[in-house]
């Protein structure tokens, strides 16, 4: 650390060995001015540097990071940190203060950076090519269901799989979304909505988990709305992954209270369970990224250790908190969240699923994934359902397909090689003839820069691999007829 003194008025720098040992200039050689020091300045910081010492921008402290080049042209970043003193010396004004070398400490943060960077790209790759083997395998669950004789050895099979199915893509659902909430990427779509709809949704995402362990779930809900201005999509998700918490740290034949209520300006959910507990010293870190309970006896439950972090991270989005409390081990646990309560308004509702029994009946859709069993499962599986699908499996083709088939509902896959699914989609929207053709991205992307590429390239529709039949079947019974509305609008499940 070096320390130096600037009189304002005549530029003159008088600074210690020290300083002068940081910006590696000889004493001898030492102009002891103000444009001396502003002569090693990189260029981008001359400016700011000069602004910082000006009337317009003087200021009693002055903290700025600059980078400097040293004689031997390597470059290094300083910190500088003044005081500007009105009654210097003489009366003059004077800015007193240090610098000191931090070029290691910008080495790991810009190291950090990068390991996040490639963090997030990683997280996002591993995604996308677990999505897309997990769409062929969830179609061909489907399809099994439909076609096997019923029997309760079937049908169990079956549910094991769904089950199965699932929990890799809420794996993978949840890394994402804690990777994005992490990185302040996650943005709220904030309305009014009522917290026993929440519950409610919540409790039927939950159930196969809580079926699964054969537990009790008890519901408490108050008659009148709980009303909070949030994200109904991320409240949902905080109160799932509650339940699901409670489902997986507990013995078979367990039992699970859920219940809300109003106070005042604030609103309260409760998930208690009669499961395995905390030990006192976890409670402080339950909330942390990849932290599970687990002892000796014991061994750590499914999962990475994401779901928690995750809802306290979303709850704190929503300027509300969350506590763990626990008797101790085997003596079972209770989450509060507390959340600030919503003037009385009108409530959300969730658009019902309007359409006939079949939606697909009659659709012509074509299908487009350079994976040869994703598309020829989901072409199986649209034709049983009454749809005439047909599919292709490159852009080239999809292009072709198009234009000799016509299709109303192009399903269209983004990571294919050659011409991608942003290119295919560009390339239909630049005809007029297609303007009000329902295009779709079913991919493995699901970020949401990826959500907003598709908003560009014309999509209609956005949904992440494997789209769940049903979410297939809602998109095709809400799809009004193409020649009724834009299609520019963008959806995602």
């Amino acid at each position: 650390m070096g320390a130096w003194q600037l009189d304002l008025a005549d530029g003159k720098l008088e600074c210690s060995d020290e300083f002068l040992e940081l910006i590696a200039v000889e004493r001898s050689v030492w102009p002891g001015t103000a444009q001396a020091f502003l002569d090693i300045l990189h260029e981008e910081d001359v400016q700011s540097f000069r602004h910082l010492l000006s009337d317009e921008g003087g200021r009693p402290l002055i903290d700025i990071e600059l980078r400097i080049r040293k004689p031997d042209g390597q470059e290094r970043w300083m910190h500088l940190r003044g005081d500007r003193l009105s009654e210097g010396r003489g009366g003059r004004d004077t800015v007193f203060g240090v610098l000191m070398d931090i070029t290691e400490r910008k080495r790991l943060e810009e190291a950090l950076r990068e390991s996040v960077q490639r963090k997030d790209e990683f997280l996002a790759t591993l995604a996308h090519e677990l999505r897309n083997p997990l769409a062929p395998l969830y179609n061909g669950l489907v399809i099994l269901r439909r076609m096997a004789t019923a029997s309760a050895e079937t049908d169990r099979i079956h549910a094991i799989l769904d089950r199965q199915i699932k929990h890799v893509v809420r794996l993978v659902d949840d890394l994402l979304d804690m990777s994005r909430i992490t990185a302040g990427k996650i943005e709220l779509k904030r309305v009014p909505v009522d917290l026993r709809t929440v519950i409610e949704h919540a409790v039927e995402m939950s159930r196969a988990l809580i079926e699964q362990g054969q537990h009790r779930l008890d519901v408490a809900l108050p008659a009148e709305p709980v009303v909070v201005h949030g994200d109904t999509v991320r409240l949902t998700q905080v109160v799932a992954n509650l339940l699901n918490n409670a489902a997986t740290y507990m013995s078979k034949q367990g039992r699970i209270w859920v219940s809300a209520r109003a106070r005042a300006n604030q609103v309260t959910i409760s998930v208690r369970d009669n499961g395995i507990g905390i030990p006192p010293p976890m409670l402080d870190r339950i909330f942390d990224l990849f932290t599970q309970v687990g002892n000796t006896d014991r061994p750590k439950g499914p999962g990475l250790g994401v779901g928690l972090a995750m809802v306290r991270k979303l709850v704190e989005l929503h300027g509300g908190e969350v506590i763990a409390t626990s008797a101790g081990v085997g003596k079972g646990s209770e989450f509060v969240v507390h959340l600030p309560a919503a003037a009385a308004t009108t409530v959300e509702v969730p658009p019902s699923n309007v359409g006939s029994e079949r939606p697909l009946s009659g659709r012509r859709v074509l299908v487009v994934d350079d994976n040869h069993d994703a598309a020829d499962s989901l072409v199986q599986l649209l034709k049983m359902s009454g749809a005439e699908a047909f599919a292709t499996y490159d852009g080239i083709s999809a292009l072709d397909a198009v234009r000799t088939q016509r299709p109303e509902v192009v399903l269209l896959d983004i990571g294919m090689p050659g011409m991608d699914g942003y290119a295919v989609s560009r390339r239909i929207r630049e005809n007029a003839e297609y303007e009000n053709m329902i295009l779709v991205a079913l991919t493995g992307f699901g970020q949401e820069h990826d959500r907003q590429r598709a908003r560009v390239a014309g999509f209609t529709h956005h949904l992440t691999k494997p789209a769940g039949w049903e979410a297939l079947e809602t998109l095709f019974a809400s799809a009004v007829s193409p020649a009724s509305e834009s299609p520019f609008r963008l959806e995602s499940s």
